[in-house]
């Protein structure tokens, strides 16, 4: 396999682009404490790109180790966006401005998916369908 291709932003889904990567310092400490002690933790990948991980595979990259993998695979009904949030929401010290992004990117995640269910269920929320009566 062929891991370098997951450093490459194309290869990683738009859940995982969420967070920020991590400060080149912060980075490099993470690459020091893989070369010591191995990744501790292996990379997620759904539908072939990353979904967690984007840190420890630059990190790898840097520290010249590879790294391991697994397939994320949905449980009860959580969809990726909703586990990448799970994953780094606490664990992440964001400033103010980088979780007001993070809310933004969140929402045009999931607003695709909510006006496919709306169009499924008839259309938007609170306008009729054609011929339909109002208060029949």
């Amino acid at each position: 396999m062929n891991w370098l291709k997951y450093c490459e932003p194309e290869n990683w889904r738009d859940e995982a682009k969420l967070y920020p990567i991590i400060p080149d310092d912060e980075l490099m400490e993470l690459a020091d404490d893989i070369r010591t002690n191995g990744l501790q933790n292996p990379i997620a990948l759904y539908e072939g790109k990353i979904l967690d991980g984007r840190n420890r595979i630059l990190a790898c990259r840097i520290a010249s180790t590879e790294p391991t993998f697994y397939d994320w695979k949905p449980k009860n009904g959580i969809s990726p966006a909703v586990w990448a949030l799970s994953q780094n929401s606490k664990r992440r010290h964001l400033t103010p401005s980088q979780k007001a992004f993070v809310a933004l990117e969140v929402e045009k995640i999931f607003a695709s998916p909510a006006r496919q269910r709306q169009l499924a269920a008839g259309g938007a929320w609170g306008r009729r369908r054609p011929g339909e009566e109002e208060n029949p």
